[in-house]
């Protein structure tokens, strides 16, 4: 390959915490401009999770495809192991400009990491459609009779999504789904199923509509983040910034437990974007849509994010290009400007 790459890691056991694996994916943009992706490798990792051990594994195999010198990023979960190994990437694989955009964390899984804070303040409110679901799904017979319910009344019946402890989404799957339903599910519980562990009630939805509400907002970023076949760096502080709109416009609410899952969602954001990373504040600035003025404008301003970033975007922005210029402008002496580039 001509082109830097970016890599994805991540590091996970099966099921019975018997055997580890690593799996490292490669994305770059080819000649063509077509973005490109290649699972690089699969490999038993039984070692302890130290940084040293991850940085060791990765460097054998980006040696192996000769991507040593050609590692533009790597994104890694916030396993505090993973986060440690950067250093020694860096000084094993010399990325451009001295490494500054080097580490990336998971977007998706910090989105993940907030809503599940989030969610435990709110249990009061989910658990009861939770439990009645999971009482239909397990019981057979039960799910028959709530089909002859809901023709009783005129009703197609419906499996409802299944929550998942490990996908937060299917929370906000789960909720979304009962909507249509709350009143049928609240007569079917009061009159079929008669056991007071399980009724419910109407205004137990009223809180969850505000919840889905809240969850859309993460729930969209999370997919169009995952993308893998179109850009999505320039996405990021867009939806950061949905989020924080989200954030500011229910911290008035009238409900203590709403207000303490967004402040423990608040809490856990700030952690890791109160400052948000320059890769993505110089992406936002390349998408031609926006530039410098329409970012200013339409994501910070609105999203009352704090103005220190943008003066951060502004510098780290005018870094990067002195740096590429630096590279381009040296000609034959491209070497010696691109060793500068590094901070040697």
């Amino acid at each position: 390959l001509d082109n830097k790459v970016s890599l994805c890691s991540d590091i996970w056991s099966d099921h019975w915490q018997s055997c580890s694996y690593m799996g490292i994916t490669c994305h770059w943009i080819d000649n063509a401009w077509n973005i490109q992706k290649r699972l690089l490798a699969y490999r038993c990792f039984n070692d302890p999770h130290t940084a040293q051990n991850i940085s060791h594994l990765m460097f054998i195999i980006l040696e192996k495809y000769g991507l040593t010198s050609k590692n533009f990023s790597i994104s890694f979960d916030n396993a505090s192991a993973n986060t440690c190994s950067i250093d020694e990437l860096i000084r094993m694989c010399q990325p451009s400009i001295g490494g500054k955009f080097f580490h990336i964390r998971c977007t998706c899984h910090i989105l993940n990491l907030c809503v599940q804070d989030g969610l435990r303040s709110l249990e009061t409110y989910i658990k009861p459609i939770r439990t009645a679901i999971h009482y239909l799904w397990t019981h057979p017979q039960v799910m028959k009779q709530w089909g002859r319910f809901c023709k009783a009344n005129g009703m197609r019946a419906k499996r409802f999504a299944r929550d998942v402890p490990t996908r937060w989404n299917s929370t906000y799957k789960l909720l979304l789904s009962t909507f249509e339903y709350k009143e049928l599910l609240c007569g079917f519980f009061g009159q079929a199923v008669q056991s007071s562990s399980l009724y419910l009630f109407s205004n137990q939805w009223n809180i969850c509509t505000t919840i889905c509400e809240i969850l859309k907002v993460f729930s969209d970023a999370t997919d169009q983040l995952s993308g893998v076949y179109y850009p999505t760096c320039h996405l990021v502080v867009t939806h950061l910034c949905n989020v924080a709109c989200i954030f500011c416009e229910h911290l008035n609410s009238n409900e203590p437990q709403l207000i303490e899952c967004i402040i423990s969602m608040k809490t856990k954001w700030e952690k890791y974007f109160l400052n948000i990373p320059e890769i993505f504040l110089c992406a936002i600035v390349l998408d031609h849509r926006l530039k410098l003025d329409g970012t200013a404008t339409s994501c910070f301003r609105s999203s009352q994010i704090q103005p220190l970033n943008w003066v951060r975007g502004e510098r780290a922005f005018q870094e990067e290009s002195n740096a590429t210029s630096n590279v381009k402008n040296g000609g034959r002496n491209q070497r010696g400007s691109t060793g500068e580039a590094h901070g040697k």
